[in-house]
Formats: structure tokens, sequence, C-alpha cells
């Protein structure tokens, strides 16, 4: 890895909400994208099976170098990729969501770029059980 990733420790505050298709569904991040959002959701049965963490004691369940190699594990087993190809970790954030249905758990965003010439970036999230979490991309709240 040429560059080193970097830590961030961050509060964030998103509720939870629930779909129509799927009232399991629990979206613990949103980040906006001009006309669209990034989605992050995971089932109650997830939320419930994560180790509990509170932030303030010892240290997280899942390190951020554990949580690193899963998502570029995960990346590489999605493909797309040519051999010559090179995968970078440039970030990784640690976050937390909080909700009014009491869904607070800790989580990663890895961001990282690959490519050797024209580099595409994206980003992923790993929860504190190691299971990743792609985004689904929606239409973008708009603001009345």
């Amino acid at each position: 890895m040429n560059r080193s990733a970097v830590l961030l420790f961050a509060s964030v505050s998103i509720v939870a909400q629930s779909h129509a298709d799927d009232t399991n569904e629990l979206v613990f991040a949103r980040k906006a994208f001009g006309e669209m959002d990034s989605v992050y959701s995971i089932s109650r049965q997830v939320a419930d099976r994560l180790p509990q963490w509170n932030g303030q004691t010892n240290e997280p369940p899942l390190s951020v170098f554990a949580a690193m190699q899963i998502a570029r594990q995960d990346i590489l087993r999605r493909g797309g990729f040519e051999p010559r190809d090179t995968l970078e970790i440039t970030g990784v954030s640690l976050l937390r969501s909080s909700s009014d249905v009491d869904l607070h758990l800790w989580f990663y965003f890895v961001d990282f770029e690959c490519g050797t010439w024209s580099k595409v970036q994206g980003e992923l999230c790993v929860l504190m059980d190691g299971t990743v979490v792609t985004r689904r991309c929606v239409p973008a709240r708009r603001k009345h």
C-alpha cells in the first residue's frame, strides 16, 4: 500500500427508517451525492446479533486492520479488475449510528481506489462482526 490509511473517529446521528417494501430494513447511514443518495441498511436480525460496544471502553470489537483486510478481500472477490490494477485503501472512518428505534451501532466506512491508469473510487461499510454492507443508490431526498 503506497498510502497509509487514516482513521477518523466521529459520531453520526442518523435516524433508522423502514421502507414500505421491507419493514425489517434499518437504514443506519445515508450520504447525499447530488441527485442520488447512498443508503446503507441491514435487517433487524443482523442488527440484533452485532457485538455491543459503547465507544468508551477498550477497543472496538473489530480492529481497523481487520476491517481493512475484510474490505480488501470483499472488493477483490467482487472482481471486475485487471490483473495489473492496484487496489489501495485510502481511508477508514469509525462511525456511530443512533436512531429512534434503538439502533446504536458502530461501523467502519472504508474508502478505496483501484485501477492503474484510470482510478475508480468507492466505499463500503464493515460492521463490527465483519459483515460487509454495500450501498444502495436511491433518489435524493428533496428539502421542502
